[in-house]
């Protein structure tokens, strides 16, 4: 069903792309393809409608490898949500992803299309065991803000001003940020509200981003 790709005996664009993007490439066989990626069209239209799309899992990196400011996806299950995240964390200047388990699986194809491709512009480190991935950020210098309907500080730009060394952590659509989390995070931060219960997760990381961003690197202007 799925074979190992050869750049050379491909020669299409699309395996082109993927071989830059990662070291080993799978391909569809033809049969499995025709019977699963086609179908027939309606009445209306019934010729052949054939998949138009690929879809790349991100390559995740070592730690080391990605750049302050972060934003950590602690337990995140909704595709919507983290596609959402992703394509407002890189408008606003944050391209490193520390993402738990959960969060890593549900970088699917409704995750790409959401964040409209963004994501490919993002380097991702998978946290297996988020609190040390944590510990190990804190112990570099980065300070970690835990973001929560439930939490009494107004969110705020970081400081000192111009500092990149942050990173904001955002949990699970119901549960919210994880015990452990939470517990190792020199700020618990909020959107303050004037009605209403909360947020969706997705535009409450919004804010909370532009906030921190608001005085790192050329986000003071702008829309």
């Amino acid at each position: 069903a799925l074979l190992p790709a050869r750049a050379a005996a491909t020669g299409s664009e699309a395996a082109e792309l993927a071989f830059k993007a990662a070291p080993v490439v799978y391909e569809v066989d033809d049969a499995l393809y025709e019977a699963e990626f086609q179908r027939e069209g309606s009445a209306q239209a019934p010729e052949m409608h054939t998949c138009s799309f690929v879809v790349a899992f991100p390559v995740q990196r070592a730690l080391h490898e990605l750049a302050p400011p972060f934003v950590v996806l602690d337990g995140l299950v909704s595709s919507q949500n983290v596609g959402q995240i992703l394509r407002t964390a890189l408008h606003l200047g944050v391209t490193s992803v520390v993402a738990s388990r959960a969060s890593w699986n549900s970088l699917t194809g409704r995750a790409a299309r959401v964040s409209m491709g963004w994501m490919y512009h993002m380097d991702f480190h998978l946290a297996e065991s988020l609190p040390e991935t944590l510990s190990a950020l804190k112990a570099s210098g980065v300070r970690l803000y835990a973001a929560d309907s439930h939490f009494k500080e107004p969110v705020a730009p970081h400081k000192p001003h111009g500092d990149p060394r942050w990173a904001l952590i955002v949990g699970h659509e119901d549960e919210g940020v994880s015990s452990q989390a939470e517990q190792l995070c020199d700020h618990r931060v909020c959107v303050p509200q004037r009605l209403g219960e909360s947020l969706n997760v997705a535009h409450a990381t919004a804010i909370c981003l532009y906030e921190l961003s608001k005085h790192c690197g050329g986000n003071e202007q702008g829309t």
